[in-house]
């Protein structure tokens, strides 16, 4: 009956801390806790879930539960701020023999300063002495007998065991990367240890720095418990109030080691990045921004705050850290206002100076994110031209790729694509197949070619190369390239004559694209189907020649009626090609075009087509889809009188 009395006592105690707003940062007010509880009976800590309802929606909180026994009651300290008076001081005495320890260069030093009484020897300067022999351990102890480093290292463990609740906490955690380390503690030794380490958790002896520097330790080391470090995190969580620009670094690299609870923190660390961010330092910045990328997730805010942070502090941020800026924006492809208004500002005041890493990372960085910047892209042109002896062939790539990707011409593109002709040229050997080819397509986008390239691509031992990359999504890609390349070549550079094998070699390869561009493609075919009729246009047709795809293909007679879309090109009058336009097809910050879709245009222009663009997002902004498309027309196909919901007659 008292043991039942006893866990009633700690459940209502357990519920009233749950329903205290300052015990539990994390619990939003107006709310109902539905409380579930899994305990461990093997652990001083286990897991438990608080739902919290609030209306309809519904959230899992993570909390800890402290394991008690009949000593530790009455609760006094459970999830409070925890008891310290049994954490000594380090004495004077512990100091010195710490600095003597520091002294030592191997492990027999160690041992022979340890010649001393064992009352001498407090927790603390065995602590000391197991760290000095962890940081030693690649050292040997042949000099000294086996029997002797047993009965030392036992006598050591025994006593910092016997009084482990006295250790600072710094103490304990380098204790805990002791045992971890080294094979000298025995299982009862590294229990205690890890009972210590959760008691301290659960009554939040510990200060959020020193949690993380313990989840890093036991994440970092195969051996470690994931137990306690995914624990830690939760515990984290509960005291989210206490997170500031001080430690906010440490939570995050912490978080990117335990992967369980990345989306339920990230949430929480946004709101404390929030009223801190402006105050972080640059070396914290750069370690928050590496973590994001290592944890491969990122909610957005987060990354808005650092372009914010950039901004401000772009007179004092060094080279390596604005390439960990730049590599995390790149790598979840986010554009961000203030984070390119930095570039702007930083890449061309430092050109001289700059890493070729980080000059290609930021053409590269562009391209994902579809942003033309003249200030960049010129002063990068310029640069390349005179030190170009300074790029590798990778680095290379990457940085001119963007010009003809963005359809960006620089004001010295002349003198840009002499140096990089000379580069191809004593080179081309060392460049990737996929690159050179990705690289030839590019310059097509913007009407370059290098024409002395040609022959050397265009062969069977070339294609050959194409066919033997691993990747698949990189070989298709490589063979879209080549595609595209040997079509611009064929209709815009009319003097170079392809080999006729490689014409026959290269298949007609699959353009997947977008689910919203293909029901907007089908909203207009039924509405084109009401207007012209159903076999009167062709809907996704491909031109050989031009190794495209045209959204709609209409065929006009003399007197511009629609003509049935299998008719023979010899009784053709004139042809439309109606392309629907999606944003992805447009650089973000203006109205041009992609370079390989402003080259698709100029082909189908080149084959006779008269090309019509329908925005797609005009068209889904419509209030009457069918008018706009007949506004479209208008002037260009006669639409037969009874379909024209306009009453357009055949003068029209």
């Amino acid at each position: 009956m008292s043991g039942q009395r006893c866990l009633q006592r700690s459940t209502r105690i357990f519920k009233g801390l749950c329903q205290a707003r300052d015990s539990c940062s994390i619990l939003p007010p107006n709310i109902k806790l539905h409380i579930s509880t899994t305990p461990n009976q093997s652990r001083i800590l286990s897991k438990s879930i608080v739902f919290c309802q609030d209306g309809v929606e519904i959230r899992e909180i993570p909390i800890l539960v402290r394991r008690t026994d009949k000593y530790d009651f009455p609760v006094i300290n459970y999830m409070g701020t925890g008891s310290v008076d049994d954490i000594q001081k380090i004495s004077e005495h512990d100091n010195f023999f710490k600095e003597r320890l520091q002294a030592c260069r191997s492990a027999t030093q160690v041992f022979k300063m340890l010649e001393i009484p064992s009352d001498q020897v407090t927790a603390c300067s065995a602590a000391f002495a197991l760290e000095r022999l962890c940081q030693l351990q690649n050292a040997t102890y042949e000099d000294i007998d086996s029997f002797v480093t047993t009965a030392v290292l036992n006598e050591l463990c025994d006593t910092v065991v016997k009084d482990i609740h006295s250790l600072k906490n710094v103490e304990l955690i380098n204790l805990v990367k002791c045992h971890l380390k080294s094979g000298n503690f025995s299982e009862i030794h590294s229990t205690l240890i890890d009972e210590e380490t959760e008691k301290r958790l659960g009554d939040k002896m510990f200060g959020i720095t020193e949690v993380c520097s313990l989840i890093d330790t036991l994440m970092t080391h195969p051996k470690g418990d994931k137990e306690i470090a995914d624990n830690a995190l939760i515990h984290i969580g509960n005291r989210t109030k206490e997170i500031d620009e001080t430690n906010i670094a440490d939570v995050y690299k912490a978080l990117s080691k335990v992967s369980p609870l990345k989306k339920y923190m990230s949430k929480l660390l946004v709101k404390q990045l929030l009223l801190c961010w402006w105050k972080i330092s640059p070396k914290d910045m750069t370690s928050i921004v590496s973590n994001l990328t290592q944890m491969k997730y990122c909610a957005g805010s987060e990354l808005v705050m650092v372009g914010k942070w950039v901004l401000l502090n772009i007179h004092n941020i060094k080279q390596n850290e604005m390439t960990y800026f730049v590599a995390a924006y790149r790598h979840f492809k986010m554009g961000n206002a203030n984070f390119m208004r930095a570039l702007e500002r930083y890449i061309p005041a430092k050109i001289t100076s700059l890493d070729s890493t980080l000059i290609a990372l930021t053409m590269d960085y562009c391209k994902e994110c579809r942003y033309v910047s003249p200030k960049i892209f010129n002063c990068i042109s310029s640069h390349f031209v005179q030190y170009s002896h300074r790029f590798s062939v990778d680095q290379m790539a990457m940085l001119l790729y963007p010009y003809g990707y963005l359809n960006y011409l620089p004001p010295n593109a002349n003198e840009l694509f002499q140096k990089i002709e000379e580069r191809l040229n004593g080179e081309f050997n060392q460049f990737s197949p996929e690159s050179i080819v990705e690289l030839l397509c590019s310059f097509a986008f913007s009407g370059r070619y290098a024409i002395n390239f040609v022959r050397q691509v265009f062969t069977p031992h070339f294609v050959a190369q194409l066919h033997r990359i691993s990747d698949k999504k990189t070989r298709l890609h490589a063979f879209r390239s080549l595609d595209l390349f040997q079509s611009a070549v064929l209709l815009e550079a009319h003097k170079v004559r392809l080999p006729i094998l490689v014409l026959d070699a290269t298949k007609k390869l699959p353009y997947l694209e977008a689910s919203y561009y293909q029901n907007c493609c089908r909203e207009i075919a039924a509405d084109l189907r009401k207007l012209l009729g159903e076999d009167n246009f062709a809907w996704w047709s491909f031109v050989n020649k031009a190794r495209q795809h045209i959204d709609f293909e209409i065929k006009l007679d003399n007197n511009k009626y629609p003509m049935h879309k299998t008719t023979p090109s010899e009784q053709i009058d004139q042809k439309i090609a109606v392309i629907v336009q999606v944003p992805d097809y447009y650089c973000v910050n203006s109205k041009e075009l992609l370079g390989e879709h402003a080259m698709k245009l100029r082909h189908l222009k080149k084959l006779g087509y008269k090309v019509m663009e329908i925005s797609m997002v005009d068209y889904k902004g419509a209030s009457d889809q069918e008018q706009m498309l007949i506004d479209v027309l208008h002037g260009h196909v006669n639409i037969p009188t009874h379909r024209s919901r306009t009453g357009l007659s055949d003068d029209t």
